[in-house]
């Protein structure tokens, strides 16, 4: 799940939603790992809300989506053990899909929203443990802190979810 913060251009009209995520990583020392990492989440927009702020005019329905493409270092607390928490830093770009609702009433340019299309500076931290099966197969869960720099639509995205982890 998918759930933004922190500008309330985003949570005023749009309800958290999913997100999936995928992630390659290599063992670079027993206790550090490093990879790539991609997370997409959509943003649902909330209907009743905007019929709320809006009640004359017709909703304009429009999901967001938040793509996330980072490097990032894993640190093991407990490499090689059934229980494994971990901590891990990202950095990279994230791209918002973007949402516009404009109209002309009378020659005058009414706007309801509008979160710009964009690419920004992405930073991220992360918590989360594996709860291995065995040495290959593991159940994951983690929360994910996103920051998008100098966003001034969206700014931070909490992602939480549950996973398999399968190592080669």
């Amino acid at each position: 799940m998918a759930f933004p913060l922190s500008k309330d251009a985003v949570k005023q009209f749009w309800n958290p939603g999913m997100s999936g995520s995928v992630s390659m990583l290599l063992p670079a020392q027993p206790s550090v790992l490093v990879g790539l990492a991609f997370d997409a989440s959509a943003l649902t927009f909330d209907e009743t809300a905007f019929e709320a702020a809006y009640p004359t005019v017709p909703p304009n329905s429009i999901d967001l989506g938040v793509f996330n493409l980072q490097l990032l270092v894993r640190g093991l607390f407990r490499p090689g053990m059934r229980f494994s928490p971990w901590l891990e830093g990202g950095l990279g770009g994230a791209f918002i899909t973007g949402a516009t609702y404009r109209e002309v009433i009378g020659g005058v340019r009414q706007t309801y929203y509008d979160i710009k299309r964009t690419t920004r500076l992405s930073v991220s931290g992360s918590a989360g443990a594996d709860i291995f099966f065995t040495a290959a197969f593991a159940f994951t869960i983690r929360g994910k802190l996103l920051y998008l720099v100098n966003d001034p639509s969206i700014g931070i995205v909490v992602l939480a979810d549950a996973g398999l982890r399968f190592r080669l």
